[in-house]
């Protein structure tokens, strides 16, 4: 596997997880929230390196893979906020909704100057 490989397996997260980190930020943090923090992102960055190995037979379906993927991988990220900062489940969303919206204009910035 190359570092390319690695890349498009892990920058959805990533990306993600940073855009919800720097505005969780704001918020009080719990106990140990960098430990917590860190337990917390393990899961969304799991699932999102091997989703591609676990539904790669699925040709047909490719479009509808991807997309839940990036839907699972935000619901993995969404415990970790939970677990790290004090806040109540409507900040915690639109966190994640601006995270999300964040990290896609980021991601189609990126794609712009790549390409």
């Amino acid at each position: 596997m190359d570092f390319w490989m690695l890349y498009d397996r892990l920058n959805f997260p990533i990306m993600l997880l940073i855009g919800e980190i720097l505005i969780c930020h704001r918020f009080g943090k719990k106990d140990h929230h960098i430990l917590k923090l860190l337990l917390g992102i393990v899961p969304a960055l799991v699932v999102s390196y091997f989703w591609e190995d676990l539904f790669a037979w699925d040709e047909q379906w490719g479009i509808f893979i991807q997309a839940s993927k990036f839907l699972v991988v935000f619901l993995c990220s969404f415990p970790a906020m939970f677990m790290a900062f004090k806040g109540d489940f409507w900040s915690y969303l639109f966190t994640g909704i601006m995270a999300y919206c964040a990290q896609h204009i980021a991601y189609q910035s990126h794609t712009i100057v790549h390409v």
